[in-house]
């Protein structure tokens, strides 16, 4: 019996044609959909829908039973049905393998799954941490195990998750890394004596350090995305690496697709370089026309640069282009910018994340706070 009964096509609001291929789990109705991006209209979607429907019943039926399986076994075979239904990235399947491959493998991978028992994960445990790993790498290696008994459990495979009568070890807090002042005018005078004004490089740096996006997104920018009479950049695609190389993807979550309020200085320097190149709206902005950048290529070339020139953070630490994100986003904070707007156009899934790397404040935030709260309690003092 096939899992998905019916497929049908719908068109968004951007124009783009989405497959929706329907579901039973557990005696309720669900929904699978899926961007069509090659769809040219209706009778090609539909035809295509039909085709990823036969496709993904064919992954369906192709998911293993744990019975008699090792833990390794069924770890695999759990992340490749994940990748084959695109509930993860290829990416990230690339990520959670190699978590199996060094901290599961070898480890606990050749008991049978449904045996795996406490005494066994606590000497798992004990075994990683005797290895000097980080709290935050055996963490995320307990995740995936947790995860795929947690599936398990909903199958009606087992009916217990061993994981569950084991304290989850806990990350250590990390330090959110920031640009004092002085660092940040140090780091733009780098920038502008390094590079050219139409450096697609310089765009880079100044996405992350003005608009906060992630490496991906300032590769998968387009110039379409950028619009100068709303004065805004939309963030609907990121390029991601998995096996065989780099691909165009849709953002980190639901919330990473997002519209920003562009920052004045970054408008300019974007409008300096479209004149440089007049490129075709469908050219990446960091780029060589319709090729986008190889986000590993952007990574080693801006490391050099930030070597080159001695750039630190707050703790002394050299700074990296994800970390003039951070720093934009504890800027956000030390203003006074409203959470919920700068979660927003961090493109995080929620606030309670922003709050919970953010708002470890400085001491200049701390007295910036406290001015404006002595504003505030001077509008009801009394006259004394």
């Amino acid at each position: 019996m096939e899992k998905y009964t019916s497929a049908s096509v719908r068109q968004t609001k951007t124009g783009k044609w989405q497959a929706r291929l329907r579901y039973k789990e557990n005696g309720k109705w669900k929904n699978l959909d899926r961007i069509l991006p090659d769809a040219k209209g209706k009778r090609d979607a539909n035809r295509m829908a039909e085709d990823l429907r036969r496709e993904m019943n064919e992954a369906a039926a192709k998911l293993p039973s744990k019975t008699q399986k090792t833990v390794g076994e069924v770890v695999l075979d759990y992340l490749e049905y994940q990748l084959s239904l695109g509930v993860i990235e290829r990416s990230t399947y690339k990520h959670q393998v190699n978590l199996e491959k060094r901290y599961i493998d070898g480890y606990i991978s050749d008991i049978i799954f449904d045996t795996l028992d406490r005494t066994s994960i606590m000497n798992w445990h004990a075994k990683l941490s005797g290895e000097g790993l980080s709290q935050g790498t055996i963490h995320d290696a307990f995740v995936l195990m947790k995860k795929t008994y947690n599936y398990y459990i909903y199958t009606g495979e087992i009916t217990k998750n061993p994981f569950n009568t084991v304290k989850m070890p806990t990350r250590a807090p990390v330090r959110t890394t920031h640009l004092t002042d002085n660092q940040m005018t140090t780091f733009l005078s780098a920038c502008y004596q390094e590079y050219d004004e139409d450096s697609p490089y310089l765009i880079a740096l100044l996405l992350a350090y003005y608009q906060g996006l992630r490496r991906g997104e300032i590769c998968g920018l387009r110039w379409i995305d950028i619009d100068y009479d709303a004065n805004t950049l939309t963030v609907s695609s990121a390029i991601g690496e998995a096996y065989g190389g780099y691909y165009s993807k849709m953002p980190k979550s639901k919330s990473s697709n997002r519209v920003i309020p562009m920052m004045p200085q970054m408008a300019e320097a974007l409008k300096k370089r479209y004149e440089a190149i007049q490129p075709d709206n469908s050219w990446f902005v960091v780029g060589d026309g319709t090729r986008f950048m190889n986000p590993k290529r952007l990574w080693k070339h801006l490391n050099k640069f930030f070597e080159a020139y001695n750039l630190v953070d707050a703790y002394g630490k050299p700074i990296t282009l994800h970390s003039l994100r951070h720093s934009f986003a504890s800027t956000g904070v030390r203003s006074g910018m409203d959470i919920a707007v700068l979660s927003a156009i961090l493109g995080h899934a929620s606030k309670a994340l922003t709050l919970d790397v953010y708002s470890d404040p400085s001491e200049e935030s701390k007295r910036v706070g406290v001015k404006r709260l002595a504003q505030t309690f001077k509008k009801t003092d009394l006259d004394l």
